[in-house]
């Protein structure tokens, strides 16, 4: 049984692609839904297949694709904290900044009641809804993964017993 080069290379580069799409200052991950997850597996598997003429299975693919999105989304915490400590505003105060335009009178000391409720809250619900979002979302990137594994064949089809 001959051994696999490594995926890690590839999982890198599918998880810059899901960081820089998830990065909250463009917007991605609000217009796009779950796209950047798919984008990131399909670029790690189009990659790995890519450099080493392989064809791999779905599941690997899949894997892959989860482990782009693990990457990916570490990474946009970053580059979204560092957008913020060098100014840039983030996507909710620009949302919550729109809302104090739209809303007025009742409607807007009820907006204002909610934030101050968020903030009371702390970072408890801030983890529970990333936990959510990364399970959520690594549906998507499994997916993606498989759709770059059938769509990104390189060379002869993997025994499927092989690689159990």
């Amino acid at each position: 049984m001959e051994a696999k080069p490594s995926k890690l290379t590839s999982i890198l580069i599918g998880g810059l692609a899901v960081g820089v799409l998830l990065t909250s200052y463009l917007a991605f991950s609000i217009v796009l839904c779950c796209l950047p997850a798919i984008a990131g597996g399909m670029v790690a598997v189009w990659h790995y297949t890519s450099e080493n003429e392989l064809t791999i299975q779905g599941g690997e693919g899949a894997v892959m694709g989860i482990g782009a999105l693990a990457v990916g989304f570490l990474l946009s915490f970053a580059l979204n904290f560092v957008l913020e400590l060098v100014g840039f505003p983030s996507l909710e105060s620009i949302i919550t900044g729109m809302m104090y335009n739209f809303f007025e009178g009742e409607a807007l000391e009820a907006f204002e009641a909610q934030l101050a409720e968020q903030e009371e809250a702390g970072i408890g619900p801030i983890i529970i809804q990333a936990i959510i979002n990364f399970v959520i979302m690594s549906i998507f990137a499994a997916i993606g993964g498989a759709i770059g594994a059938a769509a990104f064949k390189r060379g002869p089809e993997p025994d499927p017993i092989e690689s159990l």
